[in-house]
């Protein structure tokens, strides 16, 4: 009886911790399993999230700092060389664009598959937290809430 409860223990931690290939969905989380529900991540469509993630995966291939600098939420804390560092702007994310958006994030990016990614409350997952894209509450607007070089 107590390994049947380890075991059932066990799945339930499992299939809450790992994000499963599973198409992109918008559903109440009770009434689905497995995939990336963007409701629990506040979006209200998949077409808003797609949107966003299509433009940020294009501006990082092209490189194009004045567009990606756009789409982050400032203030943005990012650990650089072991030390908190705060990116207050577009001019700070722009001056410090090689050292933040490294080849690690930017890689993550160009892999990440829709059918792989993470969802929780915090937002939408790339990577290994890399990246996480979140939409705002104040104005509904969808940024890139960290990075993690």
């Amino acid at each position: 009886m107590k390994t049947l409860k380890n075991t059932i223990l066990f799945l339930i931690c499992f299939s809450t911790s790992y994000s499963i290939a599973a198409p992109l969905r918008i559903s109440q989380p009770s009434k689905e399993s497995g995939g990336c529900d963007l409701y629990v991540a506040n979006f209200d469509s998949i077409d808003e999230f797609k949107g966003f993630f299509s433009k940020l995966k294009q501006f990082s291939t092209e490189k194009n700092i004045a567009e990606l600098s756009k789409l982050i939420l400032y203030p943005l804390r990012v650990k650089l060389n072991g030390k908190h560092v705060m990116i207050n702007d577009a001019a700070d994310f722009t001056k410090e664009f090689s050292r933040v958006w490294t080849t690690h994030v930017s890689d993550s990016l160009a892999n990440q598959e829709e059918s792989t990614l993470f969802c929780n409350y915090q937002g939408v997952m790339i990577g290994n937290g890399q990246i996480w894209i979140k939409k705002l509450n104040v104005n509904h607007k969808v940024v890139v809430g960290s990075i993690n070089p």
